[in-house]
């Protein structure tokens, strides 16, 4: 242990008084990219993940107070806070928001909400008065700084994610969420850094999660996760404009979050190390598919394997994935689970299943995972000949690994392949702009109230063009249809 001022003291000078002239042009393009990624994750989210973003929306709107900021697709206003549990809540229902493979962490799920409720509440603002303490900021949010406050956001995550080890224990998206989340908020809503740094260690006093809300099967939750991060940072911030202290040293105290959470080990440099100049957030890639990432690379090989040797289901006697690796083998036990998942997220979170999809269309599709697609007798047959394989040869550390499979067909055949690298993972094989903006596109097709083209295409422009929005508060309310 150190005196030094804990690195939380350097994050919040960083996220208040970075120039968001200085962001480098191909981080603000990923970063556009993101929110415009996000956005079209939580509007599909609203049609395919009914089932439980009815009860979070409808417990958002009886809790209702001041009309500060939209509720994305069901409206109305409600508490900046409300909006971005509704909003945090929407941006994994679906596990198709965008990730960062080496550190298996979801980054925007925790910015982006956040980022649009506070910049409309901000914008719409008179100048909320702030009880004992200061009003956070009034008057239009230029879009580039919206777009700096996500880019420093998902940088923190990002650079979290880097500073420890990756063990299968804690969930490190919301829990390094409710940090990202929070500086990105206190940006945007105008704090100082002294005031930023209480939104840290009031952050502090929220963040948690687990993975055992991805092992344990029968319940969507895990794809809610980013409801809490969202709701937390803006609880955070408020309580800082309003003059309430935060812990002072949440990251590298006797019991702060490196001491209890890691054991005490973790790389400070990681954290430090190019601040302002070295944005990590754009190693982020984005999915093809509306899955786990860990069923990325066993889908590929599927797909690779089906199309270039014209299989159809009933050519496919059984289809062995091999790996060494405990987070891959965590999604195909227990096997009859996997093989007949009970709710969209266990399928989402199912290789049986998701090869099984793969091998049946060719594809992962948004429709896969509806309670209908969930009982389809020819992915069912398909998935009963999926049989995992654990080879402690194969033994691989990373929270993504290579993936192999092999097909043995009916007429005898022996087919097998390894993909090291699924489509749409940077920097090798990524997505490029089109591809994310036909993505989202196709995701606001599915939103459970009709958007019109022409809303739809106010929505791109405008993301694509946030440099030169005036201001950035109109994007929330663009949401609405």
């Amino acid at each position: 242990m150190t005196n030094q001022p804990d690195v939380g003291l350097d994050w919040a000078r960083h996220a208040i008084a970075f120039d968001a002239a200085r962001l480098p042009e191909p981080v603000a393009h990923i970063t556009k990219l993101s929110i415009l990624d996000t956005l079209g994750v939580m509007l599909a989210a609203t049609a395919f993940s009914e089932s439980i973003l009815r009860p979070v929306v409808g417990f958002v709107q009886d809790s209702a107070g001041r009309p500060q900021s939209s509720v994305a697709v069901f409206g109305p206003k409600v508490p900046t806070a409300m909006a971005a549990f509704a909003n945090g809540a929407m941006a994994h229902c679906l596990d198709y928001d965008d990730l960062t493979h080496d550190i298996a962490l979801h980054p925007s799920s925790s910015t982006v909400p956040i980022a649009l409720a506070m910049a409309e509440r901000v914008s719409s603002a008179a100048g909320e008065p702030g009880g004992t303490g200061e009003p956070l900021a009034s008057g239009p949010v230029p879009g580039r700084e919206l777009l700096a406050a996500v880019a420093i956001g998902n940088d923190l995550s990002t650079r979290l994610g880097d500073s420890i080890v990756w063990k299968s224990d804690w969930f490190t998206t919301p829990l390094f969420g409710f940090f990202s989340a929070t500086l990105t908020a206190a940006r945007i809503a105008g704090l100082d850094v002294d005031r930023a740094f209480n939104a840290v260690g009031i952050a502090f006093c929220q963040a948690a999660g687990t993975l055992e809300m991805r092992r344990s099967t029968g319940s969507d939750i895990a794809g809610i996760y980013g409801a809490w991060p969202n709701h937390g940072a803006a609880v955070a911030v408020e309580l800082a404009a309003r003059g309430v202290p935060g812990i002072a040293r949440a990251f590298e105290g006797e019991t702060g979050l490196y001491q209890v959470y890691f054991g005490g080990e973790y790389d400070r440099s990681q954290l430090v190390d190019g601040l302002g100049e070295d944005f990590r957030g754009d190693r982020v890639s984005f999915k093809p598919w509306p899955a786990c990432g860990i069923t990325h690379n066993p889908i590929q090989a599927v797909i690779d394997l089906v199309v270039d040797h014209d299989l159809s289901p009933d050519d496919l006697a059984e289809i062995r994935v091999l790996t060494g690796n405990e987070n891959c083998w965590a999604l195909c036990e227990p096997l009859d689970v996997r093989r007949r998942p009970p709710t969209a997220m266990d399928a989402r979170y199912s290789i049986p299943y998701t090869v099984a999809a793969a091998a049946v269309t060719r594809d992962v599709r948004l429709g896969d995972f509806t309670a209908d697609a969930l009982r389809r007798p020819d992915v069912a047959a398909v998935a009963d000949r999926v049989v995992p394989v654990f080879d402690p040869e194969l033994r691989r550390s990373e929270p993504i690994p290579p993936a192999t499979v092999q097909i043995d067909t009916t007429d005898g055949r022996t087919l097998r392949t390894t993909v090291e690298v699924s489509y749409g993972r940077a920097p090798d094989r990524p997505m490029t702009e089109a591809d994310v903006v036909a993505k989202f596109r196709d995701c606001a097709s599915f939103a459970a109230v009709p958007f019109p083209d022409a809303r739809v295409d106010e929505i791109v422009d405008a993301v694509l063009g946030l440099e030169d929005l005036p201001d950035a508060g109109v994007l929330a309310p663009l949401l609405v249809p």
